[in-house]
């Protein structure tokens, strides 16, 4: 054996148990005090997003519902979190986790069902992203939103308020997070749960499409809860339901022009094709001409785990966060 082999030896086990030590504590980020947009909140949230689909945290069986918990529970409990809640409405396909710690608590809703056959994607479609007309919200000052997202929430409403009550908010930061149409549901769940005197610390979508229209958006704004939304740089779903003329179908009311356009809420992040992603960019409404509608790969949930990590996050990073997932071909 050489001189060097011990030293060797020794070096890799110091840094092993750095990298595990770095990793096992990275939740330790959401123990802020700042509101403001957070690089590394971002993207443990788009992680949070993407391994609450059971397929791509490791189930082989897509229904086996207490393995995904088991290992979903481990995989955060890794990294500093300690109580966990797993909520699924069947009847709506509405699922959401809530994890917390001494500090925090985090609420994700997962989105539409990409994986466990055309059955699953179609109840999703169906239930809520097809249902596109828009509901009169009496408690959102008067507000329209889409009826589809609407419904998905309220099935769990009563339930997501018991749970949040069971992980104990009183001085606890809540952060909520969704990708796709989770993040519909988030921006709804914002809302309502500071209405019931629990303000969100923050909220951040991912790829979400439009929830409510004009009036909706600015009552979310006179609500002041900071809200951060990414967006694939032609990715089709942020672009839906469409802003133009499409509200004057949906609208319920006998004046197609009072329930107003569909509009986006919050503060956008774009993520550009040459790989920036910049803050407080103007809404991207339309593909432009290099848009296929193949490359559904745009909105895939490892795409934007990818893209944030290698534009946020250099090489001297490595062992301190995460490592993104594969990329989908």
């Amino acid at each position: 054996m050489s001189n060097k082999t011990p030293f060797i030896l020794l070096l890799l086990t110091v840094m092993y148990a750095h990298f595990s030590f770095a990793q096992t504590n990275c939740f330790q980020y959401f123990n802020t005090n700042s509101t403001k947009q957070n690089d590394t909140i971002a993207y443990l949230l788009m992680d949070c997003n993407y391994y609450i689909f059971p397929d791509l945290i490791g189930v082989k069986k897509y229904n086996d519902d207490s393995t995904f918990q088991a290992m979903y529970s481990e995989k955060y409990t890794n990294y500093g979190m300690q109580q966990f809640s797993f909520i699924n409405n069947d009847s709506t396909s509405t699922n959401f986790v809530v994890m917390s710690n001494n500090n925090s608590i985090i609420l994700i809703f997962r989105g539409s069902e990409t994986k466990g056959g055309f059955r699953n994607a179609k109840k999703d479609w169906l239930l809520t992203d097809a249902k596109c007309k828009m509901f009169k919200i009496d408690t959102f000052n008067n507000s329209y939103v889409h009826k589809g997202f609407w419904n998905s929430y309220t099935s769990v409403e009563d339930t997501l308020l018991k749970v949040i009550a069971q992980h104990h908010p009183e001085n606890k930061k809540i952060f909520i997070t969704g990708h796709s149409l989770g993040g519909a549901l988030a921006i709804l769940a914002a809302v309502d749960l500071l209405q019931h005197q629990l303000k969100p610390f923050s909220v951040y979508t991912f790829a979400n499409p439009r929830v409510g229209t004009e009036c909706f958006a600015d009552y979310y704004a006179s609500l002041d809860i900071p809200t951060y939304r990414y967006v694939n740089e032609n990715d089709l779903v942020p672009m839906l339901p469409p802003e133009k003329r499409f509200h004057r179908i949906m609208c319920p009311e006998k004046n197609k022009g009072d329930c107003g356009k569909y509009q986006h809420v919050g503060i956008t992040y774009n993520i550009h094709k040459d790989g920036s992603i910049i803050g407080n960019d103007e809404e991207i409404k339309v593909p432009n001409k290099t848009y296929k509608l193949g490359k559904i790969k745009r909105h895939d949930l490892s795409e934007y785990c990818n893209r944030i990590y290698q534009m946020y996050f250099p090489t001297d990073t490595i062992g301190v966060l995460p490592k993104p997932p594969m990329k989908v071909k």
